[in-house]
């Protein structure tokens, strides 16, 4: 019906329009029959009809609206339009509108005249703003719809030389890669972006300062077309897959960190990437002062100082794996290693966050005397929380404990000294002296008398269980009647032995596992023995009884007591050995830390020291002999031997020095997806107890434990 419509209107137009010649017609003149466009004078009156000579009819037939042509002479309406797509026949756009499949353009000359532009209807060119990779691609045989570029890709454009472009595209001069020719392109210059799809992204590629590739994306803004290429984020924290999240050039955020170069770096230096510091130190400092601005600290392969790190250190967060030779690219193999003490990493009274991240810690083994640990990251009283993640820690050897010494054997006691004779005499014969001794003496002998007396008694000897003294002998008195004789003589009484000491205690038994002292390990000692106890001094020996001188008989005196034997002093306790030294490789006493995906490696604890054998006890003095009578005396007592002093104990071995990756006391560890993995080493062997023969033998320490986690 449309194109019913159509050709109606073609052949009014057709009939109104004047003829290519005219013969005879003097009337016509002027505009109206100029052979193109115009149309006939329409005040003539139709009465003058008989008059107008129509010439010869022409037969060839006229090609109607949409039909292809080469020339405006083929077609009805005299116009024949060139779009890209070749040639069709048109017509100036009706009130009605264009039918379906064209467009009302404004077309500069329009087949009319050449210098207007007039709307006709054009074909509509479908390829506008589709996807190509060339020009030949968007439909034009002449090559002039060129295949142009737009921040998504590469689509059609549509050659606006001579017609208008389409609502909402811009008629504008475009390189592709058919040449330089006005194209209709969208005004938001996006043909994949319209309100429909507002919010869409598409991914893009960003070159960043350091000339790597970043992946990006757009966003499609409705009327203002596509975003520029964005980063993923604003921020960039390094994480695992080496990211560079906020297209800057490096995982991490160059706009907040600092960069430390072993090689290439000098303090003195601002800390970039192009004028790295040289120490991780210097960049702790500079980030604690900057209040905040500076959260990350970037190194560069190679291997740095010791690191302690304590309250006033701030919150540094310090990331290893880059390569500043490489534009600081950051990759697992380039290993940041911190060595050269132990322990090489030394965190202490840490209020704030402190971060470990991609670091090598290497420490070197104990050393400065017995029983030393050590350690890989020591961590003591750190509320922080520290986190260690992705860490190969390594520690050192432990040192030996250190063997007890021997106890020393007892002091001898002294022998008791002898009696002197009895005599013809009247005379008192002094008793044996008291047997020496540096702990508990004996007694002296009681010395004899002359005559009918009583002699003396000897003493008793020193110390708890002493000998007690020798009574004395009496004597007698002769009678001149008959024989000499003497009746009713007693005799001396020997003195008493001194008691032996006992015998010291051994050591106890060492604990498997030793304690802290608030900054160290301090390793499981063994116990020394008991000192054995002190023998007691002999008695002494009484003194002999005389007799007296009768009628016709002479003055005899009873020999002295034996003087009492001193006694044997105590045996002295043996030594304990001391516990070996451990090795840990993360030591945390009071403290919060998390660790995770990381690597812990302890060193070999050292052995224990050996438990010592008490000394002997001192071996007791004999007792002194009672002095020999006289032709009419009692022979004296003899002195108590003294007692042996007791043996010292045995002192008890030191334990094996411990091997554990992680060791923690009065704290909190926590490891995230039981990432971690352990190499302990070997726990050190127990130190052997001391044997004197005497005392119960002491216990041997037992062996270092060897194992993973040990938390107290």
């Amino acid at each position: 019906m449309m194109r019913s419509l159509y050709r109606v209107a073609l052949a009014m137009v057709f009939f109104a329009g004047c003829a290519s010649s005219r013969p005879g017609n003097t009337n016509c003149t002027g505009a109206h029959c100029d052979g193109g466009a115009g149309g006939i004078d329409l005040s003539a009156s139709m009465d003058d009809a008989s008059a107008i000579d129509f010439g010869a009819p022409d037969l060839t037939p006229l090609k109607m609206f949409g039909d292809p042509c080469t020339d405006r002479s083929q077609c009805q309406s005299g116009i024949c339009i060139f779009s890209g797509l070749g040639g069709v026949c048109s017509v100036m756009c009706p009130n009605i509108g264009c039918p379906a499949g064209y467009g009302c353009y404004g077309v500069l000359g329009g087949g009319i005249d050449p210098g207007e532009v007039v709307q006709l209807c054009v074909p509509e060119n479908n390829l506008l703003c589709s996807p190509c990779s060339k020009s030949t691609e968007c439909g034009s045989p002449l090559g002039k719809d060129l295949c142009l570029p737009y921040p998504t890709g590469t689509f059609c454009g549509r050659d606006c030389t001579n017609i208008s472009c389409p609502p909402t595209y811009t008629c504008q001069t475009s390189t592709g890669d058919g040449g330089v020719i006005k194209q209709c392109v969208p005004n938001n210059n996006s043909c994949d972006c319209t309100p429909a799809s507002v919010g869409r992204t598409t991914v893009c590629t960003i070159t960043t300062p350091t000339g790597t590739s970043c992946n990006g994306a757009r966003t499609c803004n409705g009327a203002q077309g596509w975003s520029a290429c964005a980063p993923p984020s604003a921020t960039d924290l390094p994480d695992d897959a080496f990211t560079d999240s906020n297209c800057d050039g490096v995982d991490g955020d160059v706009a907040h960190a600092l960069f430390v170069d072993t090689l290439t770096g000098n303090d003195n230096s601002a800390g970039t990437m192009t004028k790295p510091l040289v120490t991780i130190a210097k960049a702790i400092a500079l980030a604690s002062a900057s209040g905040g601005a500076i959260t990350q600290i970037l190194v560069s392969k190679g291997t740095y100082p010791p690191l302690v790190l304590n309250g006033a250190s701030g919150s540094p967060h310090i990331y290893g794996g880059y390569d500043a030779a490489n534009n600081w690219q950051r990759a697992a193999g380039n290993a940041v290693i911190i060595a050269g003490a132990n322990p090489s990493v030394d965190i202490s009274g840490a209020s704030s966050e402190v971060r470990l991240d991609l670091i090598t810690v290497l420490s070197n083994a104990a050393s400065g005397g017995p029983g030393r640990s050590s350690y890989g990251v020591r961590v003591i009283g750190s509320a922080g929380p520290v986190l260690l993640h992705w860490c190969n820690i390594t520690a050192g050897n432990g040192t030996g404990g250190q063997s007890g010494s021997a106890g020393t054997k007892g002091a001898n006691g002294g022998a008791g000294g002898n009696g002197v004779n009895g005599c013809e005499c009247s005379q008192t014969s002094t008793g044996g002296s008291a047997g020496g001794s540096s702990c508990n003496v004996g007694g002296g002998g009681g010395a004899g008398v002359g005559g009918s007396g009583n002699a003396y008694s000897g003493s008793a000897g020193q110390g708890p269980a002493q000998g007690g003294g020798g009574s004395a002998g009496c004597g007698c008195s002769k009678s001149c009647i008959g024989t000499c004789s003497c009746g009713g003589r007693c005799a001396p009484a020997s003195g008493g032995t001194g008691g032996s000491g006992s015998t010291g205690a051994s050591g106890g038994a060492a604990a498997a596992i030793g304690l802290t002292n608030g900054t160290d390990y301090v390793p499981a000692d063994g116990f020394s023995g008991n000192n054995g106890t002190d023998g007691s001094g002999g008695g002494g020996g009484g003194g002999g009884g005389g007799s007296d001188s009768g009628c016709y008989c002479n003055t005899y005196s009873g020999g002295g007591g034996g003087g009492g034997g001193g006694a044997g002093c105590h045996g002295n306790a043996g030594g304990m050995g001391t516990g070996g030294g451990g090795s840990f490789a993360l030591f945390s006493l009071g403290s919060m830390v998390t660790i995770d995906k990381s690597t812990l490696v302890a060193g070999n604890g050292c052995n224990g020291g050996n438990g010592e054998p008490g000394g002997l006890g001192g071996s007791y003095g004999a007792g002194g002999a009672g002095g020999a009578p006289s032709a009419d005396g009692e022979q004296g007592g003899a002195g108590g031997p003294g007692g042996s002093g007791g043996a010292g104990g045995n002192g008890s071995g030191g334990s094996g020095g411990p091997s554990v990756g992680i060791f923690s006391v009065g704290g909190t560890i926590s490891q995230p997806g039981g990432s971690n993995t352990f190499q302990p080493g070997n726990g050190g062997q127990g130190g052997a107890g001391g044997v004197n023969n005497v005392a119960s033998p002491a216990s041997g320490g037992q062996a270092g434990t060897s194992t993973g986690v040990i938390i107290k």
